[in-house]
């Protein structure tokens, strides 16, 4: 089981999980209008598809990702979504906002046949009249004429673009398609009877296809302006022949056949410079032929394509030929991976990698692939690495392959190692050979050594797995954290985008999460821990204090209200105090001075006030931090530093309450432009996503993830009986 708290930037929306069953079948017809406005978090539905790794969205919290799909997916603005199997009503609905200009994607769903069992029983023709009503849609759309064209500056003149041909371009900039393998038969129709109206087309998505043979030729020549290409198979372990899907370009090689061999540069180039393949069954004549015809090609991801040496004719490739064919065609290639699956890479491919493509700067590799001296050759080259590891990664050796091409890699901006295993007893800064065996035993002075520290001090991106090479007791989890957490944030002040596996780690503030406060810059934060979530309401206050909208109600004045209450909250640690702060910010905004004082507030008592939160202000930002072991060093290098700005004289010297007051006025004109970064009072001033996913067993409830829901959220108590259980 995976109880997930999910706080977002647009609402800070909270999402537990438990028990993640199939609910695929909460699909748009029964999610119920008062549920989907307890969860408009139409916005951050995006975010959590790209954000979490193949093996979260596949397993762990699965069933979150497809509640939130179900309910919120008539919500989306910029995306809309149509499903085969949608009611009659449900596809009235899609197909109205089909052609607002507002929509840049379009995701088309073809229910998988193998795992729907409604088509056995007699829907097939439910199913033709969806697509024949989708059919009719985007004709009707494409061949209407330029209707709504305005005079020139006039307020009403139409944003919609058109062909020379005076048929209108469609607003999709993007074209997902997924499921049953119909995109020749359903797609493929409407885009070469309209290739003009396509022309906007920018990105398309064949994913998750069910076995059989994709046709390329329509693609690629109607969708000319197309610049990204992704064709991924349904299976995410491929080992047979049967269960994948493969590609073809029949209009191109029957142009070869016909020309014996003509040269694949005689061919009109394509603009594509992005083209990704995963888990596909492609031999190596089709792979050339595809490529060759992308001169302009600058990422280039082939991943576990299916190779077999016994049928040649249809999955054969070898490597170290394949690398010298795109020496040769792509030159300029910025990205790159290439993964067979069942085989690894030898030293001499990546060595022969690394001399034909110059320009490399963004690798991904596979962990089998990853090999003693191979992360070597790119020290000073790549500025994006990434690790693909299906399962945790169990081999210490890697973690350590890591850690020592991190220290050695000063170029380095983003790095995604999703499961690979770097051990807590690398984030010592001084070992001793006594304590070689035991990292929380007194480091000797005398026979101390300095262990290396990380050189990528630039990192914005980071996705690691924390372990240990020994057994941690609960008594030395905090300590652990707190050196985690220290040296991350000490070494990598700059992160934007940081997430922590699968755990030993503490995640509470009175742990070691509070130091990553830190990184100022932080976006995105992602915690993965096998321990209890039980963060207090407080500990939430000053995650979400500096994001968006946050305790925030549809009332303008409730919600900045809200977030004075919010900042009150952090600054005093007073909960007796908040409402009055909060009535004298709502008289502030109101206005209202009376004779007594601001809000009605005499003025020895806004002294008082002003006494109890300058002292609450010195313990908050001037507490010393008990750190453990060698992490003591950096925290002594800018505790100094931390509470400079800080000057209780002055603010004493003032008019007590006014100052104050002045002071959160200014915080929240900055939470409301989002331009926080003078905030010292935020801990992560551009949080944009706060994730904390606590692994337990089935049988635990998720009453705990729950209240602490309702604890941030008790809007969301009203709901409680129409939320539908996961």
């Amino acid at each position: 089981m995976c109880n997930v708290l999910f706080i977002s930037k647009s609402n800070s929306h909270i999402s537990p999980t438990s028990n993640p069953s199939d609910c695929g079948s909460a699909v748009g017809a029964q999610s119920t209008a008062a549920a989907s406005a307890a969860t408009q978090i139409p916005e951050v539905l995006w975010e959590i598809f790209s954000y979490l790794s193949h093996f979260d969205l596949r397993y762990s919290v699965s069933g979150v990702n497809r509640l939130w799909y179900s309910i919120s997916s008539d919500l989306i603005q910029d995306e809309i979504h149509w499903k085969d199997t949608f009611t009659l009503q449900e596809q009235d609905m899609c197909l109205a906002r089909m052609g607002s200009i507002q929509v840049k994607t379009l995701h088309c769903l073809a229910q998988d046949r193998r795992t729907y069992l409604a088509f056995h029983q007699g829907i097939e023709q439910d199913v033709d009249d969806a697509w024949k009503k989708l059919s009719q849609t985007i004709s009707a759309l494409a061949e209407r004429k330029n209707e709504f064209r305005g005079r020139s500056g006039s307020d009403h003149a139409t944003k919609i673009a058109t062909t020379d041909g005076g048929h209108k371009l469609l607003p999709w900039k993007r074209i997902v398609y997924s499921g049953w393998n119909y995109f020749n038969d359903r797609i493929d129709p409407l885009i070469r009877q309209h290739c003009e109206s396509f022309h906007g087309v920018r990105l398309l998505h064949l994913k998750h296809l069910s076995p059989g043979a994709v046709d390329l030729s329509c693609v690629f020549s109607s969708l000319l302006y197309l610049e990204e290409l992704v064709i991924e198979s349904s299976e995410s372990f491929p080992f047979t022949f049967r269960r994948n899907c493969t590609i073809t370009w029949k209009e191109r090689n029957d142009q070869i056949e016909k020309k014996h061999g003509v040269n694949h540069q005689q061919q009109p180039p394509l603009r594509l410079h992005t083209f990704k393949l995963r888990h596909l069954i492609v031999n190596q004549d089709t792979l050339e032929m595809l490529i060759g015809a992308f001169p302009n090609l600058h990422t280039l991801d082939l991943k576990f394509m299916i190779s077999n040496a016994r049928k040649p004719e249809i999955a054969s490739i070898d490597r170290s030929s394949l690398v010298d064919f795109l020496a040769q065609q792509c030159p300029n290639l910025t990205h790159f991976h290439f993964s067979i699956s069942g085989t690894r890479i030898l030293t001499g491919d990546i060595q022969k990698v690394h001399v034909s493509f110059p320009n490399l700067s963004s690798l991904s590799i596979p962990e089998r692939d990853v090999v003693p001296g191979s992360l070597d050759l790119f020290v000073d080259r790549l500025t994006s690495l990434e690790i693909e590891c299906f399962e945790y990664g169990h081999d210490p050796w890697l973690g350590d392959m890591l850690h020592t091409y991190m220290c050695q890699a000063p170029l380095l901006l983003h790095l995604k190692a999703y499961r690979t295993r770097i051990h807590q007893e690398h984030f010592i800064l001084q070992l001793s050979e006594s304590a070689a065996s035991d990292p929380f035993r007194y480091v000797n002075p005398q026979d101390a050594f300095d262990q290396p520290i990380w050189a990528c001090r630039n990192l914005k991106t980071l996705y690691l797995l924390v372990g240990s090479q020994h057994h941690v007791t609960s008594i030395q989890e905090t300590a652990t954290s707190r050196r985690v957490f220290g040296y991350i944030s000490r070494v990598c002040p700059n992160l934007e985008d940081l997430a922590i596996e699968r755990t030993i780690l503490h995640t509470e503030i009175k742990s070691g999460l509070s130091l990553l406060s830190r990184c100022k810059k932080l976006r995105r934060l992602r915690t993965y821990t096998n321990l209890q979530l039980d963060p207090s309401e407080r500990d939430l206050d000053w995650i979400c204090l500096g994001m968006t909208g946050f305790n925030s109600i549809n009332h303008e004045r409730r919600k900045r209200e809200s977030i004075f209450e919010g900042i009150a909250g952090a600054l005093c640690g007073n909960q007796n105090t908040i409402p009055r702060i909060g009535r004298i910010a709502e008289a502030l905004f109101g206005r209202q001075n009376t004779e007594s004082g601001i809000g009605g507030v005499s003025k020895s008592e806004r002294e008082m006030w002003v006494d109890s939160t300058i002292q609450s202000l010195k313990k908050t930002l001037l507490q010393d931090h008990p750190a453990t072991d060698s992490i003591s060093r950096l925290e002594e290098m800018s505790r100094k530093k931390e509470s400079e700005g800080l000057d209780p004289i002055e603010m004493t010297t003032l008019d007590g309450m006014e100052h104050l007051i002045c002071n959160l006025q200014i915080l929240l004109q900055q939470s409301i432009m989002t331009s926080r970064n003078e905030n010292r009072f935020c801990c992560w001033p551009n949080l944009e996503t706060f994730e904390m996913h606590q692994m337990a067993s089935w049988a635990t409830p998720a009453v705990a993830c729950q209240d602490m829901i309702y604890k941030l959220r008790p809007d969301l108590r009203q709901y409680r009986g129409l939320r539908r259980e996961i």
